[in-house]
């Protein structure tokens, strides 16, 4: 492990669900069935855990170059945590439409960080699952660093782009299966 008692997603996650999400919803004129999440690095961890263990809890997601690879980089990809998670992922929890932009900088395949957003992307495209709409966005020429600012506008864009408008999107997304 990179740092023992690190993490704490599942605690984060509880405190969203049961006193901040239920907060905002009653001081708040918002919707309660559209919200999003966003993380980059190890957030971006975060949100994949959030995804694949309480796919309901949102339904837009950003995940900009999440450390998958944290805390089990030494394992053979298909024994790591995220991984493994996505092999017994349960189809059936989709109840809505839910959207996953997911990007990361072209450069930062020194961690393999790249190869494994693909893997887990086809892990999750293998599912079939009708309701999880998933775009990659691999950007060009950047590392770690300076992927989240470029990403994070155009993932807002994208998850919130409505297919039918009639004006085209700026930065338009085909949203796959």
């Amino acid at each position: 492990m990179d740092y023992i008692g690190s993490g704490g997603t599942d605690a984060f996650l509880k405190v969203l669900k049961d006193e901040l999400i239920p907060f905002v919803e009653e001081h708040f004129k918002v919707s309660n069935t559209d919200r999003v999440l966003i993380g980059n690095s190890l957030s971006g961890l975060a949100v994949t855990h959030s995804l694949l263990t309480r796919p309901n809890l949102f339904n837009r997601y950003i995940i900009v170059s999440p450390s998958l690879w944290w805390d089990d980089w030494y394992k053979p990809r298909d024994e790591r945590y995220v991984m493994k998670e996505a092999s017994t992922f349960n189809k059936s929890l989709f109840r809505n439409e839910t959207r996953v932009y997911f990007a990361i900088g072209e450069e930062e395949e020194g961690f393999g960080m790249v190869t494994d957003l693909y893997l887990l992307i086809d892990k999750l495209r293998m599912k079939r699952i009708d309701n999880l709409k998933m775009h990659l966005n691999v950007l060009e020429g950047e590392q770690h660093e300076g992927v989240f600012p470029s990403a994070f506008m155009k993932g807002i864009i994208g998850i919130y782009s409505n297919e039918k408008e009639r004006r085209p999107s700026a930065s338009p997304i085909n949203w796959e299966k």
